[in-house]
């Protein structure tokens, strides 16, 4: 009886003692509150989706918000962690913060957040100015003709772009019916897909090329870019940013000084059918094609993009040659430090919607680029995505200098570390492991005992 005492109380000591053990080895939680503030105003909205970040990783406590504006998160962490917020998936104003924790075990902050305009990227409605997050980009209503999507409400009627034509048959039926022609090559099928999603189609996982049917949407639309004194003048009254205003100031003087540069314009539609869910969505392709007649020196083409096609730099994917982007409503810059003669070089970018001509404005110019053609001060380095970034000794270009796998802090410019990953207390472990072996030694010690 006395052996079974025993045993039932090492039994209830280990019991106690693992979950300890464990629970050391987790990083402090502190809690966060203040009050909340959006669009200038205190918030009422209890529904916040407010999330913590430490060093760039995801916590799992969600926060709560007051109808009061008041809200309270607990954020784990070590002293010195970084730690971000979002409040609708929108980074909170006041940036990236230290993890600390006052001695009653709570941290005072206020956040602000600012909703974002329509076109840009987001994750839910609440972070929009105009209300509705579609299909990851902020809208001003449920729907939005263009975006490649036929939603509900959405039809052959109103939004042909997205929906497709109705054609009632005949001899009009012909001659509206759109031929497709089936896209085999799967590096040009690759090309299409690499700005779109497995989700856009109702698809998880990664989308490659064996997943989809694609289809060239009518025939090819060709036509070549030539400055005029009246395009360069509409170019101009797009820009928003010193940036855009100088290199197409640039383009002007190029112009009256007959350095003026012709580029080949093409553009192609394409529907791309998901073979599993058959969901459907267009994309459109353009590409400019520069053809030197002469050995070219300092080389710049800028394209400006109208809102009809993409409203926000987010709605683009470039191919191959990256652009440098002189304002995000959209204005982008290729530059060349030469091109030889017969030499092409060929610029191509993607939009998910199915555009029906050219709208674009293609600028280009060779000759003496001035200082302020620069984009960046040579040196600089910033975070993109993924990469570490930094600006080229000619300040026209960001090459990247560091793949990070865990993402990469802008603050520090830095990568972030493995989430998880903590320096492991051995001196616990063995604590642990002692404890067990005298257990199994007391329990052996004991049965030998009876059994005598």
């Amino acid at each position: 009886m006395k052996e079974k005492t025993i045993l039932n109380f090492l039994c209830i000591f280990l019991i106690f003692l693992v979950p300890n053990v464990l629970a050391q080895n987790q990083p402090p939680v502190c809690r966060w509150d203040g009050y909340i503030t959006i669009d200038g105003s205190l918030t009422s909205d209890t529904n916040i989706v407010l999330q913590s970040y430490t060093n760039g990783t995801l916590n799992s406590y969600n926060g709560t918000v007051f109808s009061n504006g008041f809200y309270n998160i607990h954020v784990p962490g070590n002293d010195g962690d970084n730690i971000t917020f979002k409040i609708y998936g929108v980074s909170v104003n006041e940036g990236a913060q230290t993890w600390n924790c006052s001695a009653p075990g709570y941290h005072t902050m206020n956040l602000s957040m600012n909703r974002t305009a329509d076109g840009t990227s987001c994750t839910f409605d609440g972070g929009c100015s105009g209300g509705y997050c579609v299909h990851n980009y902020c809208r001003s209503a449920s729907t939005y003709c263009g975006d490649g999507y036929c939603d509900t409400g959405e039809n052959t009627a109103n939004c042909a772009a997205d929906c497709g034509t109705t054609v009632t048959g005949g001899a009009a039926a012909e001659e509206e019916e759109e031929e497709e022609t089936a896209v085999t090559d799967t590096q040009t099928i690759e090309d299409i897909i690499e700005g779109i999603t497995a989700e856009d189609l109702g698809m998880t996982g990664t989308l490659t090329a064996d997943d989809v049917d694609v289809f060239q949407v009518g025939d090819e639309i060709v036509t070549t870019a030539t400055p005029t004194a009246d395009i360069i003048d509409a170019a101009k009254e797009t820009a928003t940013t010193e940036d855009s205003m100088a290199v197409l100031e640039q383009i002007e003087n190029a112009f009256n000084e007959g350095k003026s540069v012709s580029v080949a314009v093409s553009m192609s539609v394409y529907k791309v059918t998901s073979k599993e869910t058959e969901q459907s969505m267009y994309v459109s392709k353009i590409t400019l094609t520069l053809t030197a007649e002469t050995d070219m020196e300092d080389v710049v083409i800028v394209e400006v993009i109208p809102k009809s096609v993409a409203s926000n730099i987010s709605e683009l994917v470039f191919l191959g040659e990256q652009p440098a982007v002189l304002q995000s409503d959209p204005v982008v810059q290729w530059s060349f430090a030469s091109v030889s003669r017969d030499e092409t070089k060929e610029m191509s970018y993607m939009v998910k919607s199915k555009l029906t001509g050219i709208e674009t404005t293609t600028l280009a110019m060779a000759g003496d680029i001035t200082e302020p053609m620069m984009i960046c001060t040579p040196g600089e380095k910033r975070c993109m995505n993924n990469e570490i970034q930094q600006c080229l000794s000619d300040g026209k270009t960001w090459a990247a200098i560091e793949i990070c796998e865990y993402g990469c802090n802008s603050t520090t410019l830095t990568c972030n570390t493995a989430p998880g990953i903590a320096a492991a207390d051995y001196t616990i472990v063995y604590i642990v492991i002692t404890v067990v072996i005298v257990i199994i030694i007391i329990a052996g010690f004991m049965l030998a005992k009876r059994k005598q």
